[in-house]
């Protein structure tokens, strides 16, 4: 395949999201800078460059500007001061250590800074395991809670119950994904829930209940998202309804893990870091995703509310540990730096929060019927209706025409996308990238009639 573009020249070697091999500006194209929600990508194609409003970047990000520079800075400055001491054969601030020969000093400040917003009262006996991504995140949180159970004594709890379309990492080994090539996943089981491809919630108890009573002594850990992320396009749970699940599984012995990765850190718009803590939910533990970093450092994790000094004494640690879990320093930092400033922030998600509203409200009732709007914060979802066929189809339709207009929310194989600016978006760039949409919307919903 020719390319016509130096920099572009081995891009069709590399296999990531979409097709193994494409550069196809449809797929994603070449980041060359970014100022906010406004990105210079090159084409892939042609080399040239133009501006894209990224709204829909999985919510791997939160901060930019000014915010992300006073969440850099410390670690830059920590780089900088270990360059001098390297150069001079000396004796260097660390930047980061294989796990087996020590810790990094920030990781106690770390967690210092992280059990204040953790959605439960304080507690000497909480831990939390730094990981790298959301996947590593909850594969973590099932070993420390599965672990749990074991010491506890309750050595048939092996399975994990996960939702109906739920997604909780890569498709080829995370729970919730359908079973992949690489290996079937016996490990979990599926329960009910209201989705966003069920139409109502009539008898949704009921079924809830059938599942417990089937598979309730098998099960150890039970994953839930109080605000879907791409699997179900943002869609709030009932809160009455999670309470009430969270409790009836509670009462058969098995733990519960609420996975954050994409709607905590504040991004719910509720007012507290994880909107576990908003709803009052009673867990056993949370997972924090990429965000925490601001994405510019792989950083990622899981608290779990007890069970410390039970697995200490049990012998047991994390099985689910690698050579970087909790090893940078300069992610370590950053993320310090993030849950310091994110408390300031919340009132613009807020704010935010009611432009989107009102911008996607309006995309709803100029087409209803067509499509259906769901969301809080700053994560909302756009689905399209109508058969899966036709849903898929226009949103590949819509992917033609956000390229075309240089607007790319996060698209979702339902058959719609998500909208996911940084926490601190500027509102002229908001209004300016919800404008795009509409018209695209517009564009693409009339291709497909």
């Amino acid at each position: 395949m020719k390319r016509t573009h130096g920099e572009a020249t081995f891009l069709g070697h590399f296999a990531g999201r979409g097709l193994a091999g494409a550069v196809d500006n449809s797929v994603v194209g070449t980041t060359k800078r970014k100022c906010g929600i406004r990105h210079i990508r090159t084409d892939n194609l042609t080399g040239e460059e133009r501006e894209v409003l990224v709204i829909g970047g999985a919510c791997s990000e939160i901060f930019s500007g000014k915010n992300l520079a006073d969440v850099l800075r410390p670690g830059v400055e920590r780089e900088i001061s270990a360059m001098k001491r390297l150069e001079a054969d000396d004796f260097a601030d660390l930047l980061s250590i294989h796990t087996s020969a020590g810790l990094p000093a920030a990781l106690g400040e770390f967690l210092e800074q992280l059990e204040p917003h953790l959605p439960w009262a304080a507690s000497e006996d909480w831990c939390a395991s730094v990981q790298l991504e959301g996947g590593t995140a909850v594969f973590a949180g099932i070993d420390l809670l599965l672990q749990l159970q074991k010491v506890r004594g309750h050595m048939r709890r092996t399975k994990v119950a996960v939702a109906e379309r739920s997604y909780h990492g890569p498709a080829a080994s995370s729970p919730g994904a359908p079973s992949a090539p690489l290996f079937a996943k016996d490990f979990q089981v599926t329960y009910p829930a209201p989705h966003i491809l069920r139409k109502s919630t009539d008898g949704l108890e009921a079924e809830f209940k059938a599942f417990l009573d089937k598979y309730g002594e098998e099960v150890g850990v039970i994953i839930f998202e109080p605000q879907w992320g791409s699997s179900n396009a943002a869609l709030p749970w009932p809160a009455d309804t999670l309470k009430h699940f969270i409790g009836l599984a509670h009462e058969r012995g098995i733990l519960v893990m609420c996975d954050e990765i994409m709607c905590g850190l504040g991004r719910h718009g509720r007012g507290s870091c994880f909107l576990s803590t908003d709803l009052g939910l009673h867990i056993d533990a949370v997972t924090f995703g990429k965000a925490m970093a601001s994405g510019v450092f792989p950083l990622s994790g899981v608290a779990i509310r007890t069970g410390t000094s039970e697995l200490r004494h049990g012998g047991k640690g994390v099985l689910h540990m690698h050579t970087y879990a909790g090893s940078s320093q300069l992610a370590l930092m950053a993320g310090t730096e993030v849950l310091r400033m994110l408390p300031g922030k919340l009132g613009h998600v807020k704010k935010m929060e009611a432009v989107i509203e009102e911008r996607l409200r309006g995309i709803e009732a100029e087409h209803k019927g067509f499509l259906t709007v769901q969301g809080q914060g700053l994560m909302w979802g756009i689905v399209f209706t109508g058969a899966q066929e036709k849903r898929v189809a226009m949103g590949k339709e819509l992917r033609k025409h956000c390229v075309e207009a240089g607007v790319w929310p996060y698209f979702i194989p339902i058959g719609g996308c998500m909208i996911s600016p940084l926490l601190d978006v500027k509102e002229v760039d908001l209004h300016k990238s919800l404008d795009l949409l509409t018209t695209v919307v517009r564009k693409t919903l009339a291709a497909c009639a």
